[in-house]
């Protein structure tokens, strides 16, 4: 007997070939999920945001399967009138709403044409859960909202002092959530981060999905150990992340301790970070590349000794970071520097292939650097880590979740 396969309108504004964090999340489930015999189309948004913005290889599949809005653009008068009349229609003056309701009548253009089984809507962008709503109401079709981060207004760390729009985004968060058939969230610390600031109550419209991994696979990996260690960021390395501590300890450790090694980062640093390298004498350690496109990154990664994280120096990590799910998919060990209260924490201490460095803690973040790179100690790849990020067990648990949704309880066809 057949598993039943679905037909998936997904809203989800970050997309390929505009390669970022969310866009790649949102593109390896669309790649799961159609290798998994289900029919999926996506309405997607051109973004200022990306690392790379051309097809490549990996996703061209994805390339006939992405819809966007006519954005031909109109006169001023035109276009402000098309964003008072959107603002109307969703009773909230949110960023993106013009754009979300020429995504509304997409989609229902689109399910008219192809009959879908339910309706997601991927965040980062709250204006999804708007295009979801909408279709919804239109329709009757199950809708699956999906909230990957945090809303702006109760972000760790962020002092928001818009009250107005706080109120706004609050209102906005409790509806969508209330009308959705299913709420999915990448960790539980991260629902219940929202359930306290704004849900408020109890409900069994939740599922935990984490992010989804790769075939490790589809490139070779290379796991030969490099003379010195080396360590890789992969993305950004901004301020929020208070990288300063990390490079004081690579400095106390060339300095003091003698010890050879690299540390590479690919993505955007903080303008502060090239004055830092230079006056704590790491320049001959320390190299800052720009971005690669993914698969041309994962292909990097396999070469590394070791793979960092750096997580921002909050109280509780309640984030799943999706390089978790990448650095997992290659099987390479891991260094996180991450909260000890937190999800990437929870991940690596039941699941090994990792060593977890508290990041408010600068003796910490500096013997445990010390000992991989002296190699007093060594930390293998973790299968069964990599084995909760892989497509197939990822999908099972989005498929269980579209049987719910539908209340199929025989799963067959």
């Amino acid at each position: 007997m057949e598993m039943r396969k679905f037909k998936i309108l997904m809203i989800a504004p970050s997309f390929p070939p505009y390669e970022f964090s969310e866009a790649l999340v949102n593109a390896k489930l669309c790649l799961a999920l159609m290798e998994s015999g289900h029919t999926i189309h996506v309405i997607s948004r051109p973004s200022e945001q990306f690392y790379t913005k051309d097809w490549s290889s990996v996703w061209e599949p994805l390339k006939a399967i992405n819809f966007y809005v006519d954005e031909t653009p109109v006169k001023p008068i035109q276009r402000y009138w098309e964003l008072f009349q959107a603002v109307l229609y969703f009773k909230l003056p949110l960023e993106g709403v013009r754009w979300a309701s020429k995504a509304v009548d997409l989609g229902l253009e689109l399910h008219q044409k192809h009959n879908y089984d339910l309706v997601m809507s991927r965040m980062p962008s709250n204006i999804a859960h708007l295009v979801g709503a909408k279709i919804k109401a239109s329709t009757a079709l199950p809708w699956i909202a999906n909230w990957n981060d945090p809303t702006e207004n109760i972000r760790p760390g962020m002092n928001f002092q818009n009250r107005f729009q706080s109120y706004l985004i609050n209102r906005f968060v409790k509806t969508s959530f209330r009308n959705a058939d299913l709420n999915t969230f990448p960790s539980q610390l991260l629902w219940e981060h929202y359930n306290e600031k704004i849900i408020k109550t109890k409900t069994d419209k939740v599922k935990v999905i984490p992010h989804i991994g790769i075939h490790a696979e589809d490139f070779d990996v290379n796991q030969a150990p490099g003379k010195p260690i080396s360590i890789c960021h992969a993305g950004n390395m901004l301020s929020n992340v208070k990288a300063l501590k990390v490079l004081k300890a690579f400095s106390k450790i060339k300095h003091e301790d003698r010890l050879a090694f690299q540390f590479h980062v690919f993505g955007v640093i903080d303008p502060e970070m090239p004055g830092q390298i230079e006056s704590l004498g790491l320049k001959e350690e320390i190299f800052c590349h720009a971005p690669k496109d993914y698969f041309s990154m994962l292909k990097s990664l396999a070469g590394f000794d070791y793979l960092m994280i750096l997580e921002a120096p909050y109280p509780k990590g309640i984030l799943l970071l999706s390089k978790l799910s990448d650095y997992a998919s290659i099987q390479r060990p891991i260094v996180a520097i991450s909260p000890k209260v937190g999800v990437i924490a929870d991940y690596l201490n039941e699941y090994g292939g990792g060593l977890i460095l508290d990041n408010q803690d600068e003796h910490a973040i500096y013997e445990g650097l010390r000992k991989i790179i002296s190699k007093e100690i060594s930390i293998e790849g973790s299968k069964a880590l990599k084995n909760v990020f892989s497509p197939k067990v990822v999908v099972k648990q989005h498929e269980e979740s579209f049987y719910r949704c539908l209340g199929d309880n025989k799963k067959l066809v």
